[in-house]
């Protein structure tokens, strides 16, 4: 007996197959039954070439029973047919070809009696001496259905990963990915000119060597990208995600179960995105309720040097690259942004620094007022 580890969409084909056998053994009359036994689903974890941790749900099944198939039959020969040569006759081991025998093979189906062009029929005769050719999918009912399972091919599927075939990954896993490659590459949209955020996390899911190699910069983020993916499915599933669009109406729902499908993975990769507009929102907030400075740091192309804290801090891809943005309080109660080209103060919030950097401009969001710096320095 094997124990086979199938997706649910490698489990659902096999149940509909043998389904399919059994009422056709039932039809026909033939002897033998296919059974199966699923157990409970669980969840397996393999490194892709990249070394990403990717999960994904399987259920173990056991097929017991016999080949539904006609009792007393025996496969006697192959006949092959060919528009030049004609018709050639394969006999199996220990059988003997001979006029008698090349006599039953004429190109065509005594089982079916289906009226096609085949490249290849097959001989069988019963215990009682009756002779029949017969097609290749006929001939299962003769020798017996092939019972292994429905092992989905790239075909089958909407998106290949690679060798292997998944239909459904786990939930944190794709939050993970898109956490890691938001990071590397910002976020783009499925309508985007750029490659889509999508296609770069089916990417990093796949255990293609070459596909891993396009988001290879998403490498140096993938070591806390389970831990930031699980932040942002709790903030999605939080009451702080709230509103009466469909995006959030669907994304709380996808978010919620424990693996998606194919179908689902463009809405997920986007949470990080919500999440970090959410971080920024709440900065916005926190500022209009507390004792906010709302007047200039100095005029435009100023050199300051301010003390402050990060309290966001965003991806951005642009023409010139990937961009980090900082959000930052002062202490001087003012709001600081930067354009850095490098993640310059690390990839936490809450980090303290003092930084030398020249203003740009100002910016008022909701009678909030922001300084934007460029050219900082990190004086410590």
């Amino acid at each position: 007996m094997t124990t086979y580890d199938l997706t649910d969409g490698q489990l659902d084909a096999t149940r509909d197959k043998i389904a399919k056998l059994n009422a056709r053994a039932v039809k026909r009359g033939w002897n033998g039954r296919l059974t199966l036994e699923a157990g409970d689903r669980k969840r397996v974890t393999e490194k892709t070439p990249m070394g990403f941790e990717v999960r994904y749900w399987v259920t173990p099944v056991e097929i017991t029973g016999e080949p539904p198939k006609y009792n007393g039959w025996t496969f006697l020969a192959r006949v092959d047919l060919d528009a030049e040569v004609g018709i050639t006759v394969s006999a199996a081991p220990g059988v003997e070809v001979g006029p008698e025998l090349r006599a039953y093979a004429r190109g065509q189906c005594d089982h079916c009696h289906i009226d096609r062009k085949r490249n290849s029929t097959y001989l069988v005769r019963n215990d009682a001496g009756e002779t029949l050719e017969v097609g290749s999918t006929c001939l299962k009912d003769f020798l017996g259905w092939d019972t292994s399972p429905v092992f989905l091919s790239t075909d089958d599927v909407t998106e290949s990963f690679g060798p292997r075939v998944i239909d459904r990954f786990d939930t944190e896993t794709v939050l993970a990915a898109a956490w890691a490659v938001i990071k590397a590459y910002g976020f783009h949209r499925s309508d985007s000119y750029e490659l889509s955020t999508k296609s770069q996390v089916l990417d990093l899911l796949s255990d293609n060597k070459r596909r891993n190699e396009l988001v290879k910069d998403a490498l140096p983020y993938l070591a806390d990208s389970y831990q930031q993916g699980r932040e942002v499915r709790s903030f999605v599933l939080s009451d702080a995600f709230r509103g009466d669009s469909d995006y959030v109406w669907n994304l709380k729902r996808i978010a919620a179960v424990d693996d998606v499908t194919y179908k689902h993975i463009g809405y997920l990769v986007s949470a990080p995105q919500a999440w970090a507009r959410e971080q920024e929102r709440t900065l916005v907030r926190e500022r209009e309720s507390a004792n906010v400075n709302n007047t200039p740091a100095g005029n435009l192309g100023d050199r300051i040097t301010v003390n402050v804290e990060v309290k966001t801090i965003k991806y951005i891809d642009g023409p010139y690259g990937m961009s980090t943005l900082y959000t930052m309080t002062g202490d001087d109660n003012r709001l600081y942004k930067w354009f850095a080209s490098k993640s310059a103060l690390g990839e936490e919030a809450g980090r303290k620094a003092t930084i030398t950097g020249t203003i740009k401009k100002y910016d008022d969001y909701r009678g909030v007022f922001s300084t934007s710096l460029t050219r900082c320095k990190v004086v410590s």
